[in-house]
């Protein structure tokens, strides 16, 4: 009898213990204080700034302390404009990581993938949904400003972390291909909930945050160096851009498959007006993709704030 009641106990100190030594995956970290105060001001240039109150500071699930002092000024640059209509920066319970995430852009004294990873848990532990946050780190892993090493914290020598090529969205045939390749993303993740990426070439790509690095970089890398011009089908499955993409998923919320997308010259000729997901076909040369994708893709009507007229009153205790 004893003998049993033991056992039972060490099993159970062994199923505690294993529940333990678990991840937690619902903890993303914690801000301290909880809440960002400080104010907005509206500069001359195109961007409202948000100047920070008070100290503060981001406990990431590592435990890393990501600290930003009072009196830091920050402008939601690292988010690209052109996503904004997504999320802005400034948005609701974006703020608290865009803050972060601007600030160490700019200082650079972590590595840029641990400056972008932090955005995504500092939205996650705002309560931003796993979607939109999955589809933000993408984004900012592509889009977002890249650098090789982080400098010393203690030269504050920014200009010494060696700069790595961004996508050139001023670009139109770059920002139309980008702009369609995250519609996809967003498309994808929205539809499937949240367990898939991306429907490339090879097939369906599993969203996990490391396929997100890998996914990002070799996108980045297509988008910089143009090869997506050389290569479009390296694009894999790509969509329309629209202001509501956070609303947004694709027919019947099914994954399109790269091998039965509509193909981009089908989509421009009318023969397949109503898809929403597409391809480029192999072997079109520059300058047909190019025109295809601006038709596709026309520039967005760039706003002046995320926020129309008046800022929101956030952190004003």
């Amino acid at each position: 009898m004893l003998g049993a009641l033991g056992a039972a106990i060490v099993g159970l100190g062994g199923f505690w213990l294993y529940v333990l030594l678990q991840p937690q995956s619902d903890y993303f970290g914690e801000f301290k204080p909880e809440d960002i105060e400080g104010k907005f001001v509206q500069k001359t240039d195109t961007r409202p700034h948000f100047v920070v109150a008070n100290d503060t500071v981001f406990k990431d699930p590592n435990n890393v302390e990501w600290f930003v002092p009072k009196g830091t000024e920050v402008d939601g640059a690292s988010i690209p404009q052109a996503l904004w209509s997504f999320a802005g920066p400034f948005e609701g319970n974006y703020l608290w990581a865009s803050v972060i995430h601007d600030y160490y852009c700019d200082m650079r004294t972590k590595t840029a993938h641990d400056t972008h990873r932090t955005f995504y848990y500092g939205m996650r532990a705002r309560g931003v949904g796993k979607v939109q946050a999955d589809f933000m780190y993408w984004a900012v892993a592509v889009f977002g400003p890249q650098w090789a090493n982080p400098v010393p914290s203690s030269t504050g020598a920014v200009e010494s972390a060696q700069e790595a090529a961004e996508v050139n969205l001023d670009d139109p045939v770059v920002r139309a291909a980008a702009l369609a390749k995250a519609a996809a993303i967003a498309r994808t993740l929205k539809a499937s909930s949240g367990e898939v990426l991306d429907s490339s070439n090879v097939g369906l790509v599993l969203n996990t945050l490391d396929n997100i690095d890998q996914n990002a970089a070799a996108y980045r890398g297509l988008l910089t160096s143009g090869d997506f011009l050389d290569r479009p089908k390296d694009l894999g499955l790509l969509a329309h851009w629209s202001d509501n993409m956070d609303e947004a998923s694709f027919n019947d919320d099914a994954v399109p498959s790269v091998k039965y997308a509509a193909s981009l010259t089908a989509l421009t000729s009318g023969r397949e007006a109503g898809a929403d997901a597409f391809v480029v076909d192999t072997g079109t040369d520059r300058a047909t993709l190019g025109n295809l994708l601006l038709k596709l893709n026309p520039p967005a009507q760039e706003k002046s704030t995320p926020f129309g007229e008046t800022p929101p009153a956030i952190g004003t205790k």
